[in-house]
């Protein structure tokens, strides 16, 4: 057999698995509410990025500006693919607003790129977008009863998810 076919065939087997692999690890990281829930239609929706889980957990993940949407909806939110295409890599988190204890204007630690991370009284909600601008986001959730932090800390990587 030919090197360079094998050495081929071993990289698509390679990325193949690769792909399995975050499809499931999305899977896993999603967390949807009931449909009869989420019904409505979307009210805004903003681009940018998203950190997702817990930094000790195997589902821990980012995606970067522009593959997440964050839509706002009259019963919370959804944060999501910003395309369809992207399903397979980046988990669906949806959120009442009820749920959530606290969203606030942040910086990332090392590049200092602007967020909104969001508090939840669930252990399974852990959420960070990644916004050029957070003030936008943060008056919406404001508007709907989540208490806002406008004033930006500066996150570390080990404790996002912490008050």
């Amino acid at each position: 057999m030919n090197v360079a076919l094998l050495i081929a065939l071993l990289l698509i087997a390679g990325l193949a698995f690769t792909a399995l692999l975050l499809r499931r690890l999305s899977r896993k990281a999603s967390r949807r509410l009931d449909a009869r829930e989420t019904e409505g239609r979307a009210q805004t929706s903003f681009v940018g990025g998203m950190r997702w889980g817990q930094p000790s957990s195997i589902e821990y993940g980012n995606a970067t500006m522009p593959l997440v949407r964050l839509t706002i909806f009259e019963w919370g939110l959804r944060l999501g693919p910003s395309t369809g295409a992207l399903k397979m890599f980046i988990p669906t988190i949806e959120i009442r607003y009820g749920e959530i204890d606290y969203a606030g204007a942040a910086k990332g630690p090392i590049f200092r790129s602007p967020s909104v991370r969001i508090i939840a009284n669930a252990p399974d909600i852990a959420a960070l977008f990644w916004t050029s601008d957070p003030n936008p986001v943060l008056d919406v959730l404001a508007k709907h009863g989540v208490p806002v932090g406008w004033k930006p800390i500066t996150l570390t990587n080990e404790r996002w998810t912490q008050p």
